[in-house]
């Protein structure tokens, strides 16, 4: 049997968590709002499918989901509330059962405070991709349905309702400042603006530097190169020359200015090259990222904090 390769399955199981965090933030902000708004929450759930494990206040952990425990125990405490005898009627006459009880929702609120437990199950499913919350009255295959539960969705105001919609992205947005802040404040490193290998055919390895057409010693952008400008403007790092070569309009010239050293001396040079479609699809000037130990130290990555 094939496996896939390990850097493959590190790779995906990157993706996996990573998309599954942005999906918790997101259901993160929709569940803080909700029930700041008084909206009852039954689930806040990581991953899709059936419960791994769960927790619910005044229960604990529990394995799979608590909520079968909890409508035994908020129906018990009803059943010695109204003086109902509590039995087992399995395996019993289905004749003499005693008929199903029933019970409002408000009647199981009210029990389940009494009891001490809390009204969210906080539960992680087995299928790891995103997240959901569910919330009293909102029923996305029904969005006719309605609750006459005061709090349920349905219940409240359109501005709290608008409030509880918007919360996902705004708390995603909030969450993507405070993370590159924190990256930042940490140190970030960039790709030095240094060529590393240039594709063979590529259009950066075919032209000439401006000012040295058909000569040999001056054809192409050369590993080691430093790249100082793109179209007279200050580069940073290789990243900025991939997005602006992607970027450009199809079959103009771009003006790529580069620094090389010949014997000694650091000499600018400029190079006019048409960028092209390469392996990706996008306009490429196929010069690629260069692997560190092969430069000296000037061409080390850069780290901006």
């Amino acid at each position: 049997m094939d496996f896939l390769p390990i850097d493959t399955l590190g790779g995906l199981t990157a993706v996996i968590l990573g998309f599954g965090f942005i999906i918790f933030v997101h259901e993160l902000g929709h569940f803080l709002v909700a029930k700041y708004v008084g909206i009852k929450c039954p689930q806040f759930a990581i991953g899709m499918g059936n419960a791994i494990a769960s927790w619910r206040k005044g229960m604990g952990f529990r394995r799979g989901s608590t909520e079968p425990e909890y409508d035994q125990l908020v129906e018990d405490y009803l059943k010695r509330e109204a003086n109902i005898p509590i039995t087992d009627d399995a395996g019993a006459d289905p004749d003499k059962a005693a008929p199903a009880f029933t019970s409002t929702v408000a009647q199981r609120d009210r029990a389940a405070a009494a009891l001490g437990l809390g009204d969210t199950e906080y539960r992680l499913n087995w299928l790891p991709l995103g997240g959901y919350v569910k919330m009293l009255g909102q029923e996305d295959n029904d969005p006719g349905a309605r609750s006459e539960d005061p709090r349920s969705f349905t219940s409240k105001s359109i501005g709290a309702r608008a409030a509880v919609i918007s919360a996902g992205v705004i708390m995603n947005i909030i969450f993507g400042i405070l993370f590159f802040m924190v990256a930042f404040m940490a140190g970030v490193d960039f790709n030095a603006p240094i060529a590393g290998t240039v594709s063979p055919l590529a259009p950066a390895a075919e032209s000439y530097a401006i000012g040295h057409d058909n000569d040999l010693a001056y054809k192409g952008v050369r590993t080691g190169d430093r790249i100082l400008t793109f179209n007279g403007e200050p580069i940073g790092d290789m990243t900025e020359v991939r997005i602006n070569t992607a970027l450009s309009p199809e079959g103009e010239k771009i003006v790529l200015g580069v620094e090389r050293t010949i014997d000694g001396k650091r000499v600018p040079l400029n190079f006019e090259i048409i960028p092209r479609q390469l392996s990706v699809g996008l306009l490429d000037l196929g010069i690629n990222i260069p692997v560190l130990p092969q430069f000296p130290a000037d061409s080390k990555q850069e780290n901006i904090a």
